[in-house]
């Protein structure tokens, strides 16, 4: 073949979920999927399903919807008082792997980010 698997595995790593998408679409395409390991920092319910079937080895998810409502919390404080008392928001960030993606999905099944 034109692109033999390597002896050791090789890693793609984007941090924009189309890239990631892309990379696994080609990865499939060349018959290296065994041998790459794909990862992004991006979270979307197409990444998200890649993780959970296997085709892709991992990607971070973000708790942005708690960060969203935290962030109008700051807005609504600053337009009230003038200013902060913290200005910084906490998000929480999670590794998800195909191993732990389906009881990922029983504890955020309504997240956008990934359904």
């Amino acid at each position: 073949t034109t692109n033999p698997p390597s002896a050791t595995r090789l890693i793609i790593y984007t941090c924009i979920a189309d890239a990631a998408n892309g990379a696994v679409s080609a990865a499939q395409t060349a018959n290296r999927s065994k041998d790459v390991q794909i990862y992004t920092s991006d979270s979307s319910p197409t990444v998200f399903q890649a993780v959970k079937a296997g085709t892709m080895d991992g990607m971070l998810w973000q708790d942005m919807p708690n960060a969203g409502s935290q962030f109008v919390g700051m807005l609504k404080e600053y337009f009230t008082t003038g200013k902060l008392a913290n200005p910084n928001i906490p998000l929480h960030t999670e590794s998800l792997t195909p191993s732990i993606a389906q009881t990922f999905l029983k504890t955020h099944a309504h997240d956008p980010t990934i359904t």
